[in-house]
């Protein structure tokens, strides 16, 4: 009795050693495609939340995670535009002028410009001493209404182009 009682605890002392044991990962994997999505459509809505801070930091966050993706475009420009939504014209402006040189032919390009023109002319406080927001914005919108024809932005660009020189004859 002895030796099967020896053996008994042999066999479940070899059976509970020879078992392999899966390693548990507690990690979520993600596709980082679904991750970039997730991270845009996250500042999209703070942006519709009314917080463009949160948005403009996510949407940079966006871009880094997988440059190469389709997102990183578009969290680029909204990064710039939620700049422009805080006011913070010379980071909406240097993000625009990073877009223009990161992505070139991309689809949304006009937009780009377009924000560009209006960064300079939110930034007309008084033109009687600083012409040069009025010039740039006008320089801007000239560009997009001679290169992109028939845009949605050309109507509105030129009643900008209108504007802009009755500017001149008043402070003259």
């Amino acid at each position: 009795m002895d030796k099967f009682i020896f053996i008994f605890f042999i066999l479940i002392l070899l059976n509970n050693c020879s078992k392999e044991e899966k390693e548990i990962s507690l990690i979520k994997e993600t596709n980082q495609e679904l991750e970039i999505k997730a991270a845009y459509e996250e500042a999209y809505n703070s942006i519709e939340e009314g917080d463009p801070y949160f948005a403009s930091k996510k949407f940079l966050e966006a871009e880094l995670m997988l440059p190469q993706s389709k997102w990183a475009p578009k969290s680029a420009l909204m990064a710039a535009y939620s700049f422009y939504l805080q006011n913070f014209y010379a980071e909406a402006l240097n993000n625009l002028e990073r877009y223009l040189k990161t992505y070139p032919k991309h689809k949304d390009i006009v937009y780009a410009h377009y924000l560009i023109g209006m960064c300079y002319y939110e930034t007309i406080e008084d033109e009687k001493r600083d012409f040069k927001p009025i010039v740039k914005a006008k320089e801007k919108f000239s560009y997009i209404v001679d290169n992109y024809p028939n845009t949605d932005f050309e109507g509105l660009l030129i009643g900008f182009l209108k504007v802009l020189p009755l500017v001149f004859i008043f402070v003259g």
